[in-house]
């Protein structure tokens, strides 16, 4: 049941595009603490896209979020502004017909033709990749047209059971629920245990200045998405040095072969042509010292016999994220990549579950069916029995340091290495 006096208000008219931040009326603030059938948590593309499919489904249902407007992540992230994702704005079929959504990885579906392909509206024009402010106006321009009521600037603090009902907690008030979805993503910054390496140095805290890093020594510690990011905006300032370091290789895979490469692989490129000053090394980082001018970052790299020590301005860790699940796991939510990531379960009469009356959503993409599994609901079922301990590939991932024994003595500089692709 809906809270007894609960407005059906949906969100007031936003600012023009052109401007940041969205705001709502304050009396117009739906959804005041109470019993509802389904709980959602957040307000980015997750969490949109949830709370438009169950109202399809007439499913009563409230959606919190702590920020003060639509956007999730894509409020802040990516820094250096564009998206990896594409968008065919050229192409042959008409944008509001279901074949578009081929064309398009950035807008989310409907089955009102006046709500699809959204993004693509705000993309400037020539470009296929949208720009994060073009982002989150097209998730705003999708809220406000599919008339989505949000719960704005209120926090999910802590979760508790309470017979059969889950209860969140906010700074506004408890929320009584029988199932819950935490589209929260993987949004809290993380670093590995490497000494030295602190929070501070995390890709959320770089600045993105013109010039922050003209003719600086920067050590970049990872070779995935944030990493490529990073380095490819700094290139583009004028680093004097730029190194790249963890113990895989970087997985060049689908990005080598598409149109993105040029945006997101000039450090790697560069790298390979032996250009001075830019190296990509597959080696573990065991420690990260402050010296008199500036920082020591000792690693080993498997082929030598001597640690590396380079020197360096900056040290930036691109080491990614995990999700901020705060109390769930206590609940019992099984969880992998050491905490930072849910455990997908199925249990024998629902879909994905990972603690019974709750669900997970969060940027993963469009599922498709792989070996061992099968497709339901939408979500990737593995054809296990029910209490098959979890696995994710990430259980698989080597460590960014190791404890196998190392040879002694010091290397101050470090001539370019290439890096190993996959067999």
């Amino acid at each position: 049941m809906r809270a007894a006096g609960a407005p059906r208000d949906m969100l007031a008219p936003g600012p023009p595009r052109s401007q940041q931040g969205f705001h709502i009326k304050p009396l117009a603030r739906p959804f005041p603490p109470g019993d509802y059938d389904v709980v959602v948590v957040g307000s980015g593309p997750g969490g949109l896209q949830t709370s438009y499919c169950l109202r399809r489904l007439k499913v009563d249902h409230t959606v919190l979020s702590a920020d003060d407007g639509p956007g999730g992540m894509f409020r802040r992230f990516p820094l250096f502004e564009r998206l990896i994702s594409w968008t065919h704005a050229s192409a042959d079929v008409p944008r509001e017909s279901r074949e578009y959504e081929s064309h398009d990885q950035n807008s989310l579906v409907a089955d009102e033709p006046e709500l699809r392909a959204l993004v693509p509206q705000e993309i400037a024009e020539g470009r296929r990749r949208p720009a994060r402010e073009e982002m989150e106006a097209g998730l705003r321009a999708f809220a406000e047209k599919a008339e989505l009521a949000v719960r704005y600037g209120c926090r999910w603090d802590s979760t508790r059971r309470e017979e059969d009902r889950l209860v969140l907690a906010t700074e506004h008030g408890d929320y009584r629920c029988r199932a819950a979805v935490f589209a929260i993503g993987m949004t809290d910054p993380w670093v590995p245990p490497i000494p030295g390496l602190e929070l501070g140095h995390h890709y959320v805290h770089v600045e993105s200045a013109p010039h922050r890093y003209r003719d600086r020594r920067v050590v970049i510690v990872g070779k995935r998405n944030s990493a490529f990011e990073i380095g490819e905006a700094i290139v583009r300032q004028g680093v004097r040095e730029l190194t790249l370091v963890s113990p895989r290789p970087p997985d060049l895979g689908r990005l080598a072969r598409s149109p993105l490469r040029p945006w997101y692989l000039t450090a790697y490129d560069e790298h390979v042509r032996g250009a001075p000053g830019r190296f990509v090394l597959n080696a573990s980082v065991e420690r990260i010292e402050r010296g008199a001018n500036g920082y020591l970052v000792h690693a080993n790299e498997p082929t030598r016999p001597e640690p590396l020590v380079l020197e360096a301005d900056d040290v930036i860790a691109a080491t990614g994220f995990e999700a901020p699940l705060r109390d769930l796991p206590a609940l019992g939510l099984a969880t992998v990549l050491d905490g930072r990531l849910p455990a997908l379960l199925r249990e024998p009469h629902s879909s994905w579950s990972l603690l019974r009356g709750q669900r997970h959503s969060g940027g993963a993409g469009p599922p498709q069916a792989r070996g061992g599994e099968r497709l339901e609901h939408g979500l990737r079922v593995p054809l296990q029995r029910p209490d098959h301990r979890p696995t994710h590939r990430g259980d698989r991932f080597r460590r960014y340091r190791r404890t196998a024994a190392r040879g002694t003595g010091s290397c101050r500089s470090v001539s370019p290495l290439r890096a190993r692709p996959r067999s």
